[in-house]
């Protein structure tokens, strides 16, 4: 039996995802494909722009065998936070053969040097990193010139390497090699080469186009019922996507505008340090600004600065508003991150799939919210807290913006899917 991992997000699930999951199923020769899926909010550090029980149900009829849950302590969090909870529940549960994930070259070899550097964090990387850092440069940018002052004299492939950080794929692809490579995990990476529209491509027309471009896509045909072009995602996305529009989804940032603020106002007193990836600079910078708030995006707006991308400025507010602190994660950090694995969903015919896990996993499999008390360590509780808090609030956001949506089970009584 051969098993084969990907990490996701499924934002919504469309053609592009498919394509990867079969070219993912043919190059590993995987009779299953487990898929570790974002819980309720995003790496970009948003909600998810449907909720994670829609996804799983794309996933599995898409072909995915098992759909297990990364939580939002980490699905919102940093490219190496996300990947090494992603990798570590992956290698934990004691079946994985390969992990496949997209990248935007297959140059497999070239990505491994940089990788094995970024995990071996020799000194004069280190050095160059921070040096970088106090003259103001944003993270991604100065580990881009570290890596590059180090590799300079190493390695063949230097200007390709330094090319590869620019683009989201290859991060991600990064870390997990990294991961793998600190883990000393025996899964297999297997790079599968992006094809159709650039990650950030806007245009829906384009052949497999980008999950950003079909978000924007349906946010401009606001009506429903909504008429999905069959090129963007399989017919039984489309059809899920349309029987929920406007009745469960979509839910954007700005609709956790007034939870946000009520959050900020909270910790006027405190500051904000004692959350994750909050510093105290920052802190300060946040409540020296607050009077200037109006909503999640404008205010992601005026705060991003050189040092600060967007993207890494929304994930600190997804963090402040969700309470995570950063004790919590680097406790995490420090104990292997994941040290349970809850499943979402899993197809009827993977019942071997589920005897090898509960023969291998060295961790314990959760399919019932009320069973953590008695299988979950203190830092599993911790970190399942997060997801369920996160869950709630983001089905109060859906009750309450859509009149019409129905009474939708929580994450006590939902159950495990299974198509």
């Amino acid at each position: 039996m051969t098993v084969c991992g990907i990490i996701a997000e499924y934002n919504p699930f469309h053609n592009g995802h498919f394509y990867h999951m079969e070219q993912s199923r043919q190059l590993s020769g995987a009779d299953y494909i487990i898929v570790v899926l974002s819980g309720s909010f995003v790496q970009r550090g948003a909600p998810a722009f449907i909720d994670k029980y829609m996804r799983t149900r794309m996933a599995l009829e898409a072909g995915a065998d098992l759909v297990i849950e990364l939580p939002a302590l980490f699905s919102c969090a940093s490219a190496e936070d996300f990947a090494g909870a992603g990798v570590s529940l992956l290698d934990q549960l004691g079946v994985t053969d390969c992990l496949c994930f997209g990248v935007e070259a297959s140059d497999l070899e070239s990505l491994s040097a940089a990788a094995r550097l970024l995990a071996q964090e020799p000194p004069e990387f280190s050095a160059a990193l921070n040096r970088c850092l106090k003259e103001g440069l944003s993270f991604p940018k100065a580990r881009e010139i570290a890596l590059k002052s180090c590799l300079a004299e190493k390695h063949s492939q230097t200007e390709y390497i330094t090319d590869a950080l620019s683009t989201p794929n290859n991060i991600l692809a990064l870390e997990y090699l990294k991961t793998l490579y600190r883990r000393r995990s025996s899964i297999r990476p297997v790079a599968v080469p992006r094809a159709g529209a650039d990650y950030h491509s806007q245009n829906p027309d384009e052949p497999l186009c980008s999950a950003s471009a079909i978000r924007t896509y349906l946010m401009s045909a606001a009506a429903a019922p909504l008429q999905i072009p069959p090129g963007m995602m399989p017919s039984h996305c489309a059809r899920l996507l349309a029987e929920h529009w406007q009745r469960t989804c979509p839910l954007l940032p700005d609709d956790f505008s007034p939870m946000l603020a009520y959050q900020l106002l909270a910790e006027q007193e405190p500051g904000c340090a004692r959350y994750l990836d909050v510093s105290e600079e920052l802190s300060r910078r946040i409540l020296r600004h607050l009077p200037d708030y109006h909503s999640f995006t404008r205010w992601t707006e005026l705060l991003k600065t050189k040092q600060y991308t967007y993207t890494r400025i929304s994930r600190i507010l997804c963090h402040i508003l969700l309470q995570i602190p950063q004790d919590t994660a680097d406790l995490c950090r420090d104990n292997g991150y994941m040290d349970y694995a809850r499943i979402l969903g899993f197809r009827k015919n993977s019942a071997p799939l589920l005897s090898a896990i509960k023969k291998n996993s060295s961790i314990p499999i959760l399919t019932k919210v009320s069973d953590a008390e008695s299988l979950l360590s203190s830092m599993g509780k911790s970190v399942l807290g997060t997801e369920l808090f996160a869950s709630r609030l983001y089905g109060a956001v859906q009750r309450q913006k859509f009149p019409s949506c129905p009474r939708l089970p929580s994450d006590y009584t939902a159950g495990v899917m299974v198509v």
